[in-house]
């Protein structure tokens, strides 16, 4: 259990055994990957998260937001309150990454326009907007 959590033995002995009463986040994160199990679940169990906040799991307000104006993401939302919490990982990562390659394409493309963003509306960047 300890290699497959990537933490030592003294801390799961020390757990098991009861011995140990605060833990970091980040171990319990990285124990419910072990275990295949939400960290959710044992952050509340050891006090860090209050019960009524996972109960709606990832989806919050923001949550809420995002699916009012792109209807598609609730599957993707439910799916990811399912996930392990590596594969959430995973997909954030993924995530990221497509962000990254736009933000550099972007970048790219301003620069290719001589620093000029076109702007919609603005008849001198016209020009810009045509290439």
């Amino acid at each position: 259990m300890a290699h497959l959590a990537g933490v030592s033995n003294t801390d799961i002995s020390d757990i098991e055994r009861g011995e140990r009463k605060g833990f970091a986040p980040g171990l319990l994160r990285k124990i419910a990957g072990a275990l295949n199990v939400r960290a959710s679940t044992l952050l509340v169990a050891a006090g860090y998260l209050p019960e009524e906040e996972v109960a709606c799991g990832r989806t919050g307000e923001m949550a809420e937001l995002l699916v009012r104006e792109f209807p598609g993401l609730q599957n993707v939302f439910e799916a990811l309150n399912e996930m392990p919490d590596k594969d959430v990982e995973s997909v954030i990562q993924f995530v990221n990454f497509i962000y990254v390659q736009n933000a550099v394409k972007d970048e790219a493309k301003k620069e290719s326009q001589g620093g000029k963003v076109a702007v919609i509306g603005d008849t001198s960047s016209k020009d810009s907007m045509a290439g």
